[in-house]
């Protein structure tokens, strides 16, 4: 088992994917337990978590960018 999350860890995981397969439930449910195997799905969530927010953000700034091209090409088109 030990095994498993650790390769989970060193996967390309994604927002999608993570809920496509519903592994973040499972690996979320071995975080609760005690030992070796908890502390590795602690990992695995924390770093599953950082990634989420490192995507939100990345969204965040991409619309906040596309808001501002808008906002300047309305103040310099209309007249």
């Amino acid at each position: 088992m030990l095994r498993c999350i650790e390769k989970l860890y060193q996967l390309p995981v994604t927002v999608q994917l993570l809920q496509d397969t519903g592994v973040g439930r499972t690996v979320n449910a071995l975080r609760k337990g005690e030992g070796e195997i908890a502390l590795a799905a602690r990992t695995v969530i924390g770093k599953w978590k950082q990634m989420v927010a490192d995507e939100e953000e990345a969204l965040e700034n991409q619309h906040a960018g596309n808001n501002l091209c808008l906002i300047y090409y309305k103040m310099f088109t209309i007249r």
